[in-house]
C-alpha cells in the first residue's frame, strides 16, 4: 500500500496508476493554470506534446493520497487507476482546497472513498507544523495529536479491510462524527 501527503499525495496517485497525459495537463492549465503547469510545459519539450508518462508500480494494492496536490499534472490520467484509493482531507485545508481534492475523487474510476475531516489544514496530515514557521498555516483548527489519531484509525481502518480483516476495529469508515464520507 502507499500513503503519501500533498505532494506525496500526487505521488501516491502516480505510483497508483494516474499517468501524466502532457496534453490533457498543458490544455487543463492553458483554461485554469495551476502551480505545475510550467513542468508540463518542460516534460513536453523533453518526451513531446502528447507524451503519456507512467509511472505506476504493479505492487501497489491500495492508496492513500492525503491532501494530495498537482491535479494539472494527472488531469487526464486519474481514471487509470485501478486499486481502492481513500483520499483524505481536511475542510480547513487552504493550500489545496477541498475543490481541489474533489477534482482528483472525481477524476478516480475505481473504488474509491473520500475522507473530510473537521477542522484539519493542509498540515494536520503531517508534523510540518514543529518544523515550520508557518503561522498562517499553523496550528489548525483542530490538535495536530486528535486529528493524526484520528488519520492513523482511518488509514489502519481501510487497509484492514483491504486485507480482508472483519475484526472489531476494522470497520471502514471508522464511526466517527468529525469525518464526511463520499463514496460512488
Amino acid at each position: 500500500a502507499i500513503i503519501g501527503h500533498s505532494f506525496g499525495g500526487y505521488t501516491a496517485l502516480a505510483a497508483s496508476g494516474a499517468f501524466v497525459d502532457v496534453a490533457a495537463g498543458r490544455e487543463y492549465c492553458m483554461q485554469n493554470g495551476g502551480w505545475l503547469c510550467g513542468n508540463l510545459d518542460e516534460l513536453a519539450a523533453i518526451y513531446g506534446e502528447d507524451a503519456i508518462l507512467d509511472n505506476s508500480d504493479p505492487r501497489i494494492w491500495a492508496s492513500i493520497p492525503m491532501a494530495p496536490a498537482a491535479y494539472e499534472v494527472l488531469a487526464g490520467g486519474l481514471a487509470s487507476i485501478s486499486i481502492p484509493t481513500t483520499i483524505l482531507a481536511g475542510d480547513a485545508d487552504t493550500l489545496v482546497t477541498l475543490q481541489e481534492v474533489e477534482k482528483i475523487y472525481g477524476g478516480i474510476s475505481a473504488s474509491k472513498h473520500l475522507g473530510v475531516l473537521a477542522g484539519a489544514s493542509h498540515y494536520s496530515f503531517s508534523n510540518a507544523c514543529e518544523i515550520l514557521n508557518a503561522p498562517e498555516y499553523c496550528p489548525a483548527p483542530l490538535s495536530d495529536d486528535v486529528a493524526q489519531d484520528r488519520i492513523n484509525t482511518v488509514a489502519l481502518s481501510f487497509l484492514r479491510g483491504q486485507l480482508g480483516d472483519t475484526r472489531a476495529g476494522a470497520y471502514f469508515p471508522p464511526e466517527d462524527p468529525e469525518w464526511t464520507w463520499e463514496a460512488p
